[in-house]
C-alpha cells in the first residue's frame, strides 16, 4: 500500500512498536497489538485499531508495509435487556 505511514514507539531499537496508523488520509491511533512475531521477513504486528478495524503490518529494515487487513470489526452483540418484575 503507498499511502501507508507508521508512527511508531521508537526504542532502543529503532522503530518498535506501532501507535499510530495513517491510511488514505486517515489517521487511527492503534488500541491493542494483539500479537507480534518474527520472522526472515521482518516484523509482524497484528493490530486492533481505535473505533474499530484489524491490521497486521509487517517491518523490514523501517519499511512497513500492510499485510491483511484493514478489516472491520464486528460490534460486540450487545447484552440482554434486563427483565421487569411482574
Amino acid at each position: 500500500m503507498d499511502d501507508l505511514e507508521v508512527i511508531a514507539y521508537a526504542g532502543q531499537r529503532g522503530d518498535e512498536e506501532p501507535r499510530w496508523v495513517v491510511m488514505a488520509g486517515e489517521r487511527r491511533r492503534v488500541a491493542a497489538v494483539r500479537r507480534r512475531w518474527r520472522q526472515p521477513e521482518g516484523d509482524f504486528f497484528d493490530l486492533e485499531l481505535e473505533g474499530g478495524g484489524r491490521l497486521v503490518l509487517r517491518c523490514a529494515a523501517g519499511d512497513w508495509a500492510v499485510v491483511r487487513g484493514p478489516q472491520r470489526l464486528r460490534p460486540a452483540a450487545a447484552p440482554p435487556a434486563p427483565r421487569r418484575a411482574r
